[in-house]
């Protein structure tokens, strides 16, 4: 069964959505931003992930946060794909590149598996993200 830990929607105005851990460096994040006409929809370090959405100037995004046990499910009518993401501090963050809107979400400190659902395959304006311990 899932939980929804949290919802936020807003305006991102470089059409990038963060999910990371409170305390992320960014550091080994991959050279290049994720898009269309780039072969990937999001990037993926230990403790961050940054996902193409529609670009501001063409709404807002809605992101939703559930948390799971096991029970992945399917979250909008398409999946982006799995990755794992490290929250140390037990606080989730996802919003903007600028982090200027966000939420946070307290969880347990560990390591989760992340689903990345979306609405579309590009230029998302609904994302699902479903956090495993």
């Amino acid at each position: 069964m899932s939980v929804l830990a949290g919802s936020l929607s807003e305006n991102l105005g470089y059409g990038l959505l963060v999910i990371c851990d409170s305390r992320a460096n960014f550091q080994d994040l991959p050279d290049g931003a994720p898009g269309a006409g780039k072969g990937r929809s999001f990037i993926s370090s230990v403790d961050a992930t940054v996902i193409n959405v529609q670009h501001g100037s063409e709404g807002d995004v809605t992101a939703r946060l559930w948390t799971a046990q096991e029970d992945w499910g399917r979250y909008g009518a398409c999946e982006l794909g799995v990755t794992s993401i490290s929250l140390p501090s037990g606080v989730v963050v996802i919003g903007d590149v600028l982090q200027e809107r966000v939420m946070r979400v307290a969880l347990e400190p560990g390591t989760y598996r992340l689903q990345i659902c979306a609405d579309e395959p590009v230029n998302a304006a609904t994302i699902d993200l479903v956090l495993v311990a």
